[in-house]
């Protein structure tokens, strides 16, 4: 994804016109679209929770960030390229979505979320990588920011297992 023209473009003329140019230039050279809200149609099967906090690993273009924002009370959504987190404060501000909260970060420690705070931890492999051998740890440290009951959403690609992911 081309993150640095889609930004230029949502600083120069909002986010709805660039996310649109954006997606009409992919078409353009037969390219396929970026994402849209099917990416995130999995948030129907939660039970509701309007005090609830979500954090999601990977901003994306913000589909799963922007979805979840109907339901919960806060969606932090933490990715290591600025470029994408400035894009979602864009896009949060434009769509007047207050409760949603960028993080610029790599690292669950360094992100400002105690243990057990969370009701909804997200983590789609296309949007945060899946380093080999890092994702028990990575894991762990989601189900330790969950409240009991909370849920842990896990989206791997087709191409990868389990036992090569996890090392």
């Amino acid at each position: 994804m081309e993150t640095s023209s889609l930004l230029a473009g949502a600083r120069a003329s909002g986010w709805i016109s660039a996310y649109y140019e954006f997606n009409r230039t992919r078409a353009g050279q037969g390219l396929p679209l970026e994402e849209d809200e099917r990416a995130a149609d999995w948030r129907f099967l939660l039970p509701s929770a309007p005090e609830g906090r979500a954090l999601v690993l990977g901003c994306g273009l913000g589909t799963v960030a922007v979805s979840l924002a109907g339901t919960c009370a806060k969606v932090y959504a933490a990715d290591p390229d600025p470029d994408r987190v400035e894009l979602l404060r864009l896009r949060a501000l434009e769509q007047d979505l207050p409760n949603i909260l960028p993080i610029h970060g790599a690292e669950i420690a360094d992100m400002p979320l105690d243990a057990g705070s969370l009701d909804l931890a997200c983590l789609r492999e296309c949007d945060w990588p899946f380093e080999h051998g890092r994702l028990p740890g990575l894991l762990a440290s989601l189900v330790w920011l969950l409240r009991p009951g909370g849920r842990l959403y896990l989206a791997a690609g087709n191409r990868w297992d389990f036992r090569r992911l996890c090392g």
